[in-house]
């Protein structure tokens, strides 16, 4: 995936996110505090995980391996 359309794809989801947290608003008038706060995590793990995601994969030499406690790890150690 290039910059550009990485950025491209950001800017589509961060707009997705936008209209969707809108609609949910509208749709739950009586939400608490509380509950407003976790719909807009809830959307924002999704925007961060793709942000993550393409970040990591924008590299050519990434090289990446799924780690014994499930997390994934880069195969190339940016350690000095």
């Amino acid at each position: 995936m290039k910059s550009e359309q990485m950025k491209k794809g950001w800017q589509e989801k961060s707009e997705e996110v936008n209209q969707a947290m809108a609609a949910w608003r509208q749709a739950h008038p009586q939400a608490t505090f509380r509950e407003i706060e976790a719909e807009v995590d809830r959307r924002l793990d999704e925007y961060r995980a793709q942000m993550l995601s393409d970040t990591a994969n924008l590299s050519a030499s990434a090289e990446w391996k799924e780690g014994a406690d499930g997390r994934w790890l880069s195969g190339k150690s940016n350690r000095r």
